[in-house]
């Protein structure tokens, strides 16, 4: 396999396997894996069960999905994601927070859960107009907000500073059928063009809408915002540093 490349595993239609840009260290020089879907057989085309192995050289990377396995407890949870690493182990759970373990096993550090679904959270803030605990971002929104363009321009300039641009796309998705629809519903007011699923789809796309969809012009300074700038607050060790500083308490608009 090419380094950086998708790597598609057998036992499903359409499994894509990515190590992000940011998170990885370097390319790998080999992965492989197995997975598949063995607990439950409904319309999903992901895998429930799944290992893959990324091989760096000097180390290796495992990354193991369970999601059938909350009676089989990870650290004392039900649903947790675990990090193992040479020198301590991270633990983030919905309901105990994240906990990190030093390489004895003991607690170091925890921080709690803010409380609530994020679901119930969201729709609290609708009615109450405070900052949710978290952002929203558009992935697999497009044919819908799409649909209704001057409601969510205004939308997204009120809002400017709390969305993000999402994507459940990937290296395997072309950019003229995938993410040309989602630019231009963002950087222009185009009418009635077809969005992704759309494009995708020779029948059309009967779970996101057989429609077409109208964009939203978005401004400079607010289009840098939902494409960057605003995530960079979650990885603020993409931000350029600031003399005299610490980038972790830098502004996603200062100096870029």
């Amino acid at each position: 396999m090419v380094p950086g490349e998708a790597a598609q595993f057998p036992n499903q239609s359409e499994v894509t396997v990515i190590v992000s840009e940011h998170l990885r260290v370097r390319d790998f020089l080999d992965i492989s894996g197995t997975s598949g879907i063995y607990w439950l057989d409904d319309v999903k085309e992901v895998p429930d069960t799944q290992v893959l192995t990324y091989d760096y050289g000097d180390f290796a990377l495992v990354w193991e999905l369970r999601s059938f396995a909350r009676h089989h407890p990870i650290e004392g949870t039900e649903g947790a994601t675990a990090f193992y690493g040479t020198d301590a182990t991270l633990v983030a759970d919905d309901d105990q927070g994240w906990t990190v373990y030093d390489n004895n096993g003991k607690a170091v550090e925890n921080v709690k859960p803010a409380g609530g679904s994020h679901a119930g959270n969201f729709l609290e803030c609708i009615k109450s107009r405070k900052r949710p605990n978290a952002d929203v971002e558009l992935s697999a929104t497009v044919q819908d907000l799409g649909r209704a363009p001057r409601m969510i321009r205004e939308f997204f300039l009120k809002y400017q500073d709390r969305i993000l641009f999402g994507s459940d796309g990937n290296p395997s998705r072309g950019i003229e059928e995938f993410w040309v629809p989602h630019w231009r519903f963002l950087e222009t007011f185009d009418e009635h063009f077809d969005h992704p699923a759309q494009i995708r789809s020779e029948t059309g796309a009967p779970l996101h809408g057989r429609w077409r969809i109208y964009g939203i012009g978005l401004p400079d300074d607010v289009l840098r915002k939902v494409d960057y700038a605003n995530a960079l607050r979650y990885l603020p060790a993409l931000c350029p540093p600031v003399p005299g500083r610490d980038p972790r308490h830098r502004l996603p608009h200062e100096n870029f």
